[in-house]
Parts: C-alpha cells; structure tokens; sequence
C-alpha cells in the first residue's frame, strides 16, 4: 500500500515527529510504500531519509506515477494541501492535542475518517469540531519496546531524576525541581529543547533515571524504561504518581494535560521523590510492555487503512465543486493568519537585517524555511521575557519610590 504521511514538522523530535518516525519505520518493514511530506525539515526528516524512507517538502516532489492509496494526515493545515493535490485519495485525519491550532482535524472532501490518540481529543472533536462520534476511532500511542528495554536493576531509592521535556526551562518548574532534588541529596538532569538537549534516542537517560517528570508520549517510555513517572510540564504536575491502578486511564488521556491538577511547588517535588516505590515502577513497567507495543498500534493503523479505502471505493467520488466550496472556506478562515504571519515575516527580516533589508533573500529550501520560523518564533518569545521582566522592574521602581522621602532619591529613582 503507498501511504502519505503528512505533518506540521519534520524538525525537532517531539511526540507527532517520533510517533509518525516510529510509525512510518514500521510499516516500511511491513512492505509498505510511504512518503512523508512537511514544509518543516530537520533532524526527524533526516532520521526517515537514513531509514529509506523519502520525505518531501513540497508536494510536486511526488512522482507523478505514485499515488497515495491513503493519506494519513496530521494536522490540518498539511493534511488540507494533501487533500488538494491528491482529490482522489481518501484521507484519515489524525488528532494528537487536546489544545493546539495545527491540531485542528482536516475536512476536506476525500476525508473519510477521524483518528484520535486519547479521549481528550475524541472530545475536542465531538464538542468543538461538531463531528459525529461514530466517524471517530481511537488509536493510543504505542512505543518501540526494543529502543527501550526494562532496566536490570530496581534501585531502593532515588539517586537520579530526569526531567523529559520540551518545555521545562532554567526559569520555569525546571528549577523548582532542581531546588526539590537538592534539598533530597539527589541529582538532577533535564533533556528536551528548552534546555537546548534535544535528543531523538532518550533510552540511555531513562535507563539511568530511577524517578521521571514527563507528559505524553515521553511518560509512557519512561514507563516501559522501569522509572518511576510523574506525569508534569509547563502548566502543572500529577497529584499521584502512574501506578498499575491508573495507567491505563493516564494512557487513554496520553499522560496529558488533564492529569496535571497540582501547582508547581517544592515540597510536592520532594514528596514524589520520598514517595519512590521500585515495586510499583516494576509493576508498571511490565503493564506498559505488555500493553503499548508499537507493533499493535501499527496492526490498527493497517486495519484502520483497509476500512478507509473499502470505505472511498463504496462512496461517489467527490466532485470539483465540492473541493472548490470547501476550498473557499478554508482559506477565507486562515486569511487572517496568514497575513498576520506574513507581516510578522517581513517585520522580523527588515528589523534583523536592516542594512541588506531590500536585498534579503527569502528561504529557498524547507530546511531554511524551518531555520527563519524558528529564529522568528524565537524572537517573539524573547520580547515577550523582555516585557515580562521590564514591568517586574517597572514594578520595582515603583516600590523603591513609596519607601523613600528623599526627594532627590525618587527624581532618580523615576530615570
């Protein structure tokens, strides 16, 4: 079978980028044809290229002579360009987040089913996206159980902690963890983008670490690695650790943001690291090797696969006006966006290069593409911390200004 892949990056390695990596590995040694497409390249894209696996940052890449027998598509926006360049193929739209815009589900007319990875996005799709209950199939996360084998040895206690994401950073949760793991005389390490660690092959750090703080897809490998997991990230953490008793109802919300009820604090990092149980960590591991195997996941994709095509051959092929009014619709609703990132673009070149500004060549390749989305994105997260930091100073002053009565000291005080 030729099977598309498409996704909003091929970058950096986060959850879609390595369960897509995993997924489309897989069905290659299965004897499948597949080609995965996104306007974003880098480490991901060529860890698939290395596979054999062909990817493409442009749709006209494709050889006129390969047709996707079925298009598995993540997020809305590559899944749509894949709709419209390839009308005679049916397409599975994937939702992987509960939050996020590029999590929308595509509804291009050739789409004939919706995938979802847990019961939070079965809900977004039902509640927000209006879109019927019975069209809808889950499809939980599987890992690759020979990239993470269940360590050796169970240690009594906790000697290392590994924070595993890529949103834990030097000023958010990250140091309050640190600070937790001090006072308890245990080490500390982070790995993820927000500490510029990004690693694409986790297992030696999960193997080491006795207790892991993770969300999504990295909780579950750390679960199957034999660590003990706190379900945690950017926004909160888990009031319980993953046990036997609610793993599978942490899996069916991907170790995600609905488990995270708890605010950031200390003393709760000190109590998950008293709180340490190799016994329960061993118990877990053996649910999430028995139950979480990729090669599962895969047979239901393949099943998934099969449904799809039966489904497209039975149904009346879409018509050019069907395509065109969908079309419309979706454009006329990402207008917005995307003259707001346009300027955003242009901005951010004539401000960066404001002595070559009328010479400033724009990205040729996905590759560089990626590079200028992401300094751009950079950027705007940085004057955000300025901002932020400049009214916490603004703030300041003005404290500094209420306690004094020396005149002289708040005219200095005010510059």
């Amino acid at each position: 079978m030729r099977i598309l892949f498409t996704n909003n990056t091929l970058d950096q390695p986060a959850g879609t980028e390595l369960s897509l990596r995993d997924a489309a590995m897989r069905l290659k040694t299965r004897g499948h044809d597949v080609i995965c497409f996104s306007r974003q390249h880098g480490p991901v894209a060529d860890i698939l290229s290395q596979g054999g696996i062909q990817t493409v940052g442009e749709l006209g890449e494709i050889p006129v002579d390969w047709k996707p027998d079925v298009i598995h598509g993540h997020h809305e926006w590559e899944t749509s360009l894949a709709a419209l360049q390839f009308p005679e193929s049916p397409i599975i739209s994937f939702c992987r987040g509960v939050h996020a815009w590029q999590e929308s589900p595509c509804t291009a007319p050739n789409v004939v089913k919706f995938v979802v990875v847990d019961t939070g996005c079965r809900d977004r799709l039902i509640n927000e996206e209006c879109i019927p209950e019975s069209e809808i199939e889950m499809v939980l996360n599987g890992i690759d159980l020979s990239r993470f084998e269940e360590r050796t040895e169970y240690r009594p206690k906790v000697e290392l902690v590994l924070v595993f994401s890529n949103y834990a950073r030097d000023d958010n949760y990250l140091d309050l963890i640190r600070r937790a793991c001090a006072a308890e005389g245990v080490a500390c390490e982070a790995i993820g983008n927000g500490v510029n660690r990004s690693v694409s092959n986790p297992t030696t750090f999960l193997q080491k670490a006795d207790l892991v703080f993770a969300k999504g897809k990295a909780a579950l490998e750390a679960c199957a690695s034999g660590a003990m997991v706190v379900v945690c990230d950017e926004p909160a953490v888990a009031r319980d650790f993953v046990t036997p008793e609610n793993f599978t109802t942490s899996r069916e919300l991907s170790f995600g943001y609905p488990l995270m009820t708890e605010p950031h604090d200390i003393e709760t990092y000190r109590n998950c690291i008293k709180g340490y149980n190799p016994a329960v960590a061993k118990d877990v591991c053996q649910l999430a090797r028995d139950t979480a195997d990729i090669e599962r996941t895969v047979d239901q994709l393949e099943s998934i696969y099969n449904q799809a095509v039966a489904t497209w051959q039975e149904r009346p092929a879409a018509d050019l006006a069907s395509f065109t009014q969908w079309a419309s619709v979706f454009f006329e609703k990402k207008t917005g966006a995307y003259k707001l990132g346009r300027d955003s673009q242009e901005i951010w070149r004539n401000t960066d290069n404001p002595k070559n500004s009328n010479r400033y060549s724009p990205p040729s390749t996905p590759a560089d593409e990626t590079v200028e989305i992401h300094r751009i994105i950079d950027q705007l997260r940085k004057s955000h911390g300025l901002k932020n930091e400049l009214k916490a100073a603004l703030k300041k002053i003005k404290e500094l200004e209420s306690q004094s009565s020396n005149s002289e000291k708040k005219g200095w005080f005010q510059k």
